[in-house]
């Protein structure tokens, strides 16, 4: 019988990810570059406005204008991957990005069914996973729609982007804006400290105060993911294995990984270690 591995658990240090939704002209994208030293990826070009430009200058920040998704996934990689000084990476919004590899998807196997949205949130849960292990913040903004029950709108608004995409964030915010205060409401919390359904008047210092300031303002440490070498190793010793198209998706749902490619080094090490002693 092999022994038990229960432990205590311990209460973690972990980044904030988040996402904030709301109408246009709410100020999603200046509520979220609040954050300290964000690297910015626009896909809307709309930091390109010079307020924008002068809040990112004073903050430290940068910024890269994209709707290439793979161009997206590379930079997080480097984020995640290289020395720099940044601290929060923000997507702004999601809802290009998604629509754009959508419509990609669809040039190649159609919508019957909603296959090109299928395959378009399978390529988006590979970023969901990179940003999750990411030692920095991450904020998500979205456009907003309104929601459906039953045919019926039910008045209410929700984020616009991937089916799902909110399951691997700490929170969900609804940004709304009355004259020059921007409202907070919170619509999903794993965070004790905010809660589901509060609301107040959004900045970084109010999240900051709720969720510990020494977290978000921490610096950054570097992964080092797999070699070209070590999944190449990996590749041939499941193709050698009796049980390897198995232990393919077995691999990459312990890892939380969609491709072996963002192991990190210490993961592949140990699945080529376990491989070779089988």
């Amino acid at each position: 019988m092999k022994d038990l591995k229960f432990k205590l658990p311990s209460k973690s240090q972990k980044r904030l990810k988040f996402m904030l939704f709301g109408l246009p002209g709410v100020g999603k994208t200046t509520a979220a570059i609040q954050f300290p030293r964000p690297a910015l990826i626009d896909t809307e070009r709309g930091a390109e406005n010079d307020q924008y430009v002068d809040i990112l200058r004073n903050a430290g920040g940068g910024v890269i204008s994209t709707t290439s998704f793979d161009e997206v996934v590379q930079q997080v990689r480097a984020l995640a991957s290289m020395p720099h000084e940044y601290k929060t990476v923000i997507i702004d919004p999601i809802t290009v990005l998604y629509d754009g590899l959508a419509d990609m998807w669809e040039k190649r196997v159609g919508n019957s069914f909603s296959a090109h949205r299928a395959a378009a949130k399978r390529d988006f849960n590979r970023l969901n996973a990179l940003l999750s292990t990411l030692d920095m913040n991450v904020v998500f903004t979205s456009h907003a729609k309104n929601e459906w029950l039953n045919g019926e709108m039910t008045g209410r608004m929700v984020y616009d982007g991937p089916k799902g995409v909110d399951y691997f964030l700490d929170l969900l915010i609804e940004v709304r804006r009355d004259g020059e205060k921007r409202t907070a409401t919170i619509f999903k919390s794993r965070i004790e400290s905010l809660k589901v359904d509060e609301e107040f008047e959004f900045s970084y210092d109010a999240i900051a105060d709720r969720y510990g300031r020494e977290i978000l303002e921490r610096g950054v440490q570097p992964i080092e993911f797999a070699t070209s070498e070590q999944v190449e190793e990996l590749d041939s010793l499941l193709t050698r294995h009796t049980d390897g198209k198995a232990l393919v998706g077995k691999l990459l749902k312990r890892a939380k990984c969609e491709e072996f490619a963002d192991f990190t080094s210490e993961q592949i090490g140990k699945a080529i270690e376990w491989l070779r002693n089988q």
